[in-house]
Formats: structure tokens, C-alpha cells, sequence
């Protein structure tokens, strides 16, 4: 007796397609996730600075954030 496969070439490539898609989807949603919350321990050490300390690294308080998101926010 012979086996019989019900997914044609076309319909198993879409499958496969999608799948590969929907795990390109999560992966780039977790390395979202893991960079904002490095990023986040980032602006909370600079938030535990003195205000000189701050200032002897060129910043101020009220551009912590844009410091540390510069290279993709460029306010």
C-alpha cells in the first residue's frame, strides 16, 4: 500500500512560509524586549548619579533618556 500526502508542494511551501515568518516575528519581539530592558538598567544607573558626576560626563538630568536612546532616537 502506498502512502498518500494531502499537502500539495504549493499549500506545504505557504505553511512553511508562515511559520518562518510568525518565528522571524517573535525573535524580533524578544530582541525588542532584551534591548529596551538594557536599556532601562542603563537609564536608571545614570538616574542614580550626582548631579556632577552627571555633569563630568557631559550630561544633564534632564537628557538622560536621550542619551541613552540616541542612536535610534534622534530628538
Amino acid at each position: 500500500m502506498t502512502a498518500t500526502t494531502f499537502m500539495t508542494p504549493t499549500l506545504k511551501t505557504r505553511t512553511t512560509d508562515a511559520l518562518m515568518r510568525a518565528l522571524h516575528g517573535l525573535a524580533a519581539a524578544m530582541e525588542t524586549y532584551a534591548d529596551s530592558h538594557d536599556r532601562s538598567a542603563q537609564i536608571e544607573a545614570l538616574q542614580d548619579k550626582s548631579d556632577a558626576e552627571l555633569a563630568r560626563m557631559g550630561l544633564s538630568r534632564d537628557r538622560i533618556v536621550h542619551h541613552v536612546f540616541r542612536d535610534i532616537l534622534y530628538i
